[in-house]
């Protein structure tokens, strides 16, 4: 068995996106009696997972009270119009520096091993999800993890430090999907058992949906 990492996970949530179909700011919707961020962010805390950080984009104004209320930082991500995997980029390459002053001040580097991305519209992932995850990271520190539920990948999932400068050099009009196919030899796929890794809410339509399956 290989020696756990006793350095922490930081966790960045994707939320830039202007919600249009939905036709309201995803983070502020509804999720039972908490909101779609809430959800997110305290299934991730649970998991071990800090400091937190929440990648802004079209409804920052609206939203950014609510991540400190959740106990992560907002972050402005102004070119948020270029899409997903650009507010990967975002994220990932500034929680890193957010993360060094959050434990230390900016004197010194982070010391997280990798970053968890969640997805602001996947509030119905189950909390074992975020913990199986995190705790084969903490195997497999140098590993993309992945979830995995009857064969196919999903989210969240969990990229380490050597991966971050990948980031960087994908082109600009790169996709999520795309970044994880290119570094597949780099994955370690962790079954689940919740199928909901691989489908979002976009619309409330299937929001209603999944509140009917999940009982919220």
């Amino acid at each position: 068995m290989k020696a756990q990492s006793d350095k922490p996970l930081a966790g960045v949530i994707l939320a830039g996106g202007a919600s249009t179909r939905m036709g309201a700011p995803k983070a502020i919707m509804p999720w039972g009696n908490r909101t779609f961020l809430q959800a997110v962010s305290d299934k991730m805390r649970a998991a071990g997972v800090a400091p937190l950080f929440v990648v802004l984009g079209a409804n920052y104004r609206e939203v950014r009270e609510h991540c400190r209320s959740c106990g992560a930082l907002p972050i402005h991500h102004e070119s948020w119009s270029r899409g997903q995997f650009s507010s990967l980029r975002v994220g990932v390459s500034r929680a890193p520096h957010f993360a060094s002053e959050f434990y230390f001040g900016a004197s010194k580097p982070a010391l997280v091993t990798g970053v968890m991305v969640a997805f602001i519209d996947q509030p119905h992932i189950q909390q074992e999800v975020f913990c199986e995850i995190a705790g084969v990271s903490r195997q497999f520190p140098d590993k993309l993890i992945i979830p995995s539920c009857k064969g196919r990948r999903g989210h969240p999932f969990i990229i380490p430090c050597p991966l971050w400068p990948a980031l960087k050099v994908m082109p600009v009009s790169a996709t999520t999907r795309e970044f994880l196919r290119t570094y597949e030899t780099e994955q370690l796929l962790v079954p689940v058992s919740d199928d909901g890794i691989h489908f979002d809410l976009d619309t409330p339509e299937d929001l209603l949906l999944a509140k009917a399956r999940y009982q919220i």
